[in-house]
């Protein structure tokens, strides 16, 4: 279970206080031992110096039982390891060990002649110590130095009784600040916790006018400030959403209102379409009926004029015919409800080809189709989509020498984009705008047959599918089209 603010605070502001403590005895017990390092260092120097000058006489008249005083008087320190004198080449003359009395110094770093103090550290019977080394001089001549050691064994960097007495300290330190500290955490967080429940309260919808302390915001800190905040926006909240709601039944009204508009017309335009489809069509039936009847009787009696001008009737009757049939389909478009499902366009396109074929088969066009092209559509309309684009395709390379068509499907962007691309007439670009309008046409009915209506039809179909479609092409040497479906 998680823990409120007050305790998560309290808790992490001891072990601040504990880590803070702690760190400080840390720092001032390691500076304590530096300090008794420091005067151990200073004493020893003063030793080693008073042993230098002390033996002068003793190593001129080369006194070695008073060398030896002189030495065992400067060990009057359990912590000093040894004291000796040596010459100048490293030969002992005496030492606190008399075993080591005449023995050859190994080397410590100190070079003949030197006459400055030198400190080193080495081994000495399998512990480390510290070695002050003192010229005895005559003169401007080293005749000896004096050798001092001390160990930092004895040292130590904290005891039992230094223990228990940090342990005492910080004790009675976290005793006053601890409570202090948790008055001063439950001061500040207690009226935190109170917003955050407020706040909560409000942010899910559980109260919209949540209850604030008045003595959260009569206060003079950032807490006042805050509580004062939050209620102005809390005001403010509830002002916009009065007015949201205001706003949404109007809307809902708006749209009621449209959505009975939109019926009416959508039943105006089916009452319509009934009409165009049944009173346009009969006399157009009529006039392409009776001027067959003219055409197949009177023949003989009408001159080649005559003839022309009735079979021009018959043309514009069925062309009539046709442009009404194509603008029906285009508004059924608009109703049809969607069915999605996945489709395998290759097959659709196979059997729209294999239609194409047998009703041209004078036409020799090498088309090729992609294995296996699905997509999730509906298939009734996807099929009038291919239909009219390879149908196009189909037209438009009839002049073309070698005509060629070809459907496929490519990834741009992790997007699947189908194309249909032919090596005939084209078109030029700078009428692209119009390509898709209803009865707006790249060609003449001279050069190639047609309504006008299909590419807006299959616009309409791909918008219908979230989709898009485009075109590219050049005059004269082919046109690709582009779509995609959502």
């Amino acid at each position: 279970m998680r823990t409120g603010l007050f305790t998560r605070l309290s808790i992490g502001l001891t072990l601040i206080l504990l880590l803070s403590l702690s760190s400080l005895a840390f720092l001032l017990l390691k500076d304590r031992h530096q300090q008794l390092i420091t005067e151990r260092t200073q004493q020893a120097i003063g030793q080693v110096k008073t042993l230098a000058n002390g033996s002068l006489d003793a190593l001129i008249t080369k006194d070695y039982e008073l060398l030896e005083r002189w030495v065992a008087a400067v060990m009057s320190a359990d912590y000093y390891s040894y004291a000796y004198l040596s010459s100048p080449n490293g030969i002992v003359l005496t030492h606190s060990d008399v075993l080591l009395t005449g023995s050859k110094v190994k080397s410590s770093g100190i070079e003949a002649g030197n006459d400055a103090l030198v400190q080193i550290k080495l081994q000495y019977q399998s512990r480390w110590v510290n070695e002050v080394i003192y010229p005895a001089i005559v003169g401007n001549k080293t005749i000896a130095y004096a050798h001092l050691a001390w160990t930092e064994d004895d040292i130590k960097f904290i005891n039992n009784t230094t223990m228990l007495t940090i342990l005492g300290v910080i004790a009675v330190f976290l005793i006053i600040l601890i409570p202090a500290s948790v008055w001063l955490v439950r001061h500040y967080s207690l009226p935190f916790e109170r917003l955050t429940k407020a706040i909560t309260m409000v942010s899910f919808g559980e109260e919209k006018n949540p209850y604030i302390d008045k003595s959260l915001t009569q206060r003079n800190d950032e807490i006042g400030k805050l509580a004062r905040a939050f209620q102005d926006m809390n005001d403010r909240l509830n002002i916009a959403w009065d007015e949201i709601q205001g706003e949404e039944q109007r809307l809902r009204k708006e749209v009621d209102k449209r959505t009975t508009q939109l019926q009416q017309s959508n039943a105006e335009l089916e009452s319509f379409s009934y009409s165009v489809s049944h009173d346009l069509r009969a006399p157009l039936r009529s006039i392409d009926g009776f001027s067959q009847i003219l055409i197949e009787e009177c023949a003989s009696k009408l001159d080649k004029q005559d003839l022309d001008s009735l079979s021009r009737i018959r043309e514009a009757s069925q062309r009539m015919s046709a442009l009404i049939s194509s603008l029906l389909d285009l508004s059924r478009i608009g109703r049809a409800e969607l069915t999605l499902e996945t489709t395998n366009l290759t097959e659709v396109a196979d059997k729209i080809i294999e239609n194409m074929r047998v009703t041209y088969p004078q036409r020799q066009v090498d088309i090729h189709v992609a294995n296996n092209i699905k997509a999730n559509c509906d298939r009734n309309m996807i099929m009038i989509v291919l239909e009219n684009l390879l149908n196009n395709a189909w037209k438009y390379s009839a002049k073309a020498d070698n005509a060629s068509i070809e459907f496929g499907c490519k990834m741009i962007d992790w997007q699947k984009i189908y194309f249909i691309r032919d090596n005939g007439a084209g078109f030029d670009m700078h009428y692209a705008g119009k390509l898709f309008g209803a009865f707006q046409r790249m060609h003449n009915d001279k050069e190639f047959e047609g309504t006008g209506i299909g590419l807006a039809t299959v616009q309409r179909i791909i918008h219908r599918h979230h989709g898009r479609i485009w075109a590219e092409a050049a005059v004269n040497k082919g046109a690709t089209f582009f779509f995609t479906l959502g």
